[in-house]
C-alpha cells in the first residue's frame, strides 16, 4: 500500500494530481480487480491506490467541515484518507455505486471516530446508560440533591449515584465556531441529484403507489414536502396512513440496496 505519509503531504499540498475523477465504468473496473479473488495482490494494491489517489480531494472537502480548534488539519486528514482506503478496499462495484458516494460515509466514521475518541469526553458503558438518564432526569428537578436521596430516587447505590453526577458534567457541547462554513459544490449537488434518483428508483420498485406516496411525504425525502398523515389522508385520499408507513418501512427494513444509498449519503 503506498506510503501514509507521502499521500497526506500530495493531499495537503493541495496538488492532487489529475482533477479529472475516474468515470464510473473505470472505478466498476478497479472494484472488480480489487473484489476478484483471481487478481494478485499487487493488481489489488494498485488498483486501491489509483482509487484513492482520484479522490484525495474529497477527503480535504469532507474534512473542512469537522476543523477543530484542538486537532491539527493534517491529522484529521490523515484519519480521512485511512478511511478513503478502507472504502477502497471494500467497494463493491456489483451494486452500480459511484465510489466517491460509497467512500463519504467511510470518511465520516473515520474522521468522527479519531474526535470521539481523543476529545476526551467520558466513554460510557450501554449499561450506565439508563441509569445516566434517570439521574439526568432527578437533577433537572433538583440539582442540589445530595448523593443519598440521589441514589434513594434513582435506586442505585451511592457510590453510582455519585459516579453518574460526576459525569454530567463531563460533557463537551459542540461548539459551532470550530467548524468552517462550507459552501454546496455543483459537484455536491450532482452526486446528491444520482443518490435521490437511486432511492426513488428502489422505492418504486419494491412499494406500492399508495406506499410509495405515503414513505415519500411522511418522511419529506427527496426533496418531497415533509407532510402530516391528516395531510395525506386529505391530499391523496389514502386511507389510514400510518398502517401505509408501517407496512412500507417493513418492507424497506430487508431492501440492502436502500440501506447503503442512505448510509453513503448521509451529510
Amino acid at each position: 500500500m503506498a506510503n501514509l505519509n507521502n499521500i497526506l503531504k500530495v493531499a495537503c499540498s493541495g496538488k492532487v494530481g489529475d482533477p479529472k475523477t475516474l468515470s464510473q465504468q473505470e472505478e466498476m473496473r478497479l472494484g472488480a480487480i480489487i473484489q476478484s479473488e483471481g487478481s494478485t495482490e499487487v493488481e489489488k494494491r494498485t488498483a486501491v491506490e489509483r482509487l484513492v489517489m482520484k479522490n484525495i480531494y474529497l477527503v480535504l472537502k469532507i474534512t473542512h467541515k469537522y476543523k477543530r480548534k484542538e486537532f491539527e488539519f493534517e491529522d484529521l486528514v490523515s484519519y480521512g484518507i485511512l478511511g478513503l482506503f478502507k472504502a477502497a478496499t471494500k467497494y463493491d462495484p456489483t451494486r452500480q455505486n459511484r465510489f466517491a458516494s460509497y467512500a463519504r460515509h467511510w470518511i465520516k466514521e473515520s474522521i468522527m471516530k479519531a474526535i470521539n475518541e481523543y476529545s476526551g469526553r467520558p466513554k460510557i458503558p450501554v449499561y450506565l446508560v439508563k441509569d445516566l438518564w434517570c439521574v439526568s432526569r432527578i437533577l433537572s428537578q433538583n440539582d442540589n440533591l445530595d448523593d443519598i436521596t440521589l441514589a434513594e430516587r434513582a435506586n442505585i447505590s451511592i457510590e453510582s449515584a455519585a459516579h453518574l453526577r460526576s459525569l454530567l458534567f463531563k460533557f463537551v457541547p459542540f461548539d459551532s465556531t470550530y467548524s468552517e462554513v462550507v459552501f454546496t459544490t455543483p459537484e455536491d449537488e450532482l452526486i446528491r441529484r444520482e443518490r435521490d434518483a437511486a432511492i426513488i428508483e428502489q422505492l418504486k420498485k419494491c412499494l406500492t403507489p399508495e406506499q410509495f406516496t405515503v414513505i415519500m411525504y411522511s418522511c419529506g425525502l427527496c426533496e418531497y414536502p415533509k407532510m402530516k398523515f391528516k395531510q395525506i389522508t386529505k391530499i391523496f385520499k389514502i386511507e389510514n396512513p400510518r398502517r401505509v408507513k408501517l407496512e412500507a418501512m417493513h418492507i424497506l427494513s430487508k431492501n440492502v440496496v436502500l440501506e447503503e444509498l442512505y448510509k453513503e449519503g448521509l451529510e
